[in-house]
């Protein structure tokens, strides 16, 4: 198996590089070759993710599905509830079994949690409120893409 690692510029974004892995097996009768290939952006250039305004930051400690605990709350998952990964891919909830994350989420008219993003470093660092009515006292600024306490 041979690997080949490239560097490439990427369009409209100099001097920043993305980093390109391929890896490449052949059968050994030479008739079967199989290619994976990945190319990681740095996370400067990462696109900044549309988290809902409706949605509250937390720490899950998440359980056997559809069982999940918030700021030490004991809450489920909707039925269909979706789970974000810090790409904005879909993560199944049994995935996350046992793992306790940093997430903002929201809540559907039941109380059940409908939506969850699990949180970058760089959205962590953004101020989010907690509570329902930090988010009626705090203002939403859009260019900064956080909130700010009165």
């Amino acid at each position: 198996m041979a690997q080949v690692c490239a560097i490439g510029l990427l369009l409209g974004a100099a001097p920043a590089f993305s980093q390109t892995t391929s890896t490449t097996a052949t059968s050994e009768d030479g008739q079967l070759t199989v290619t994976d290939t990945r190319t990681e952006v740095p996370t400067d250039l990462r696109p900044t993710r549309q988290l809902s305004l409706q949605s509250l930051r937390g720490r899950a400690a998440f359980g056997q599905p559809p069982e999940l605990r918030i700021d030490g709350e004991a809450m489920r998952l909707a039925p269909g509830a979706r789970i974000r990964d810090e790409q904005n891919l879909l993560v199944l909830s049994g995935q996350l079994v046992g793992r306790s994350l940093a997430i903002n989420y929201t809540t559907d008219a039941y109380g059940l949690v409908k939506d969850v993003w699990l949180l970058r470093a760089d959205e962590l660092d953004r101020q989010w409120p907690r509570t329902r009515e930090e988010a009626t006292t705090w203002r939403f600024d859009p260019l900064q893409n956080t909130w700010i306490k009165p």
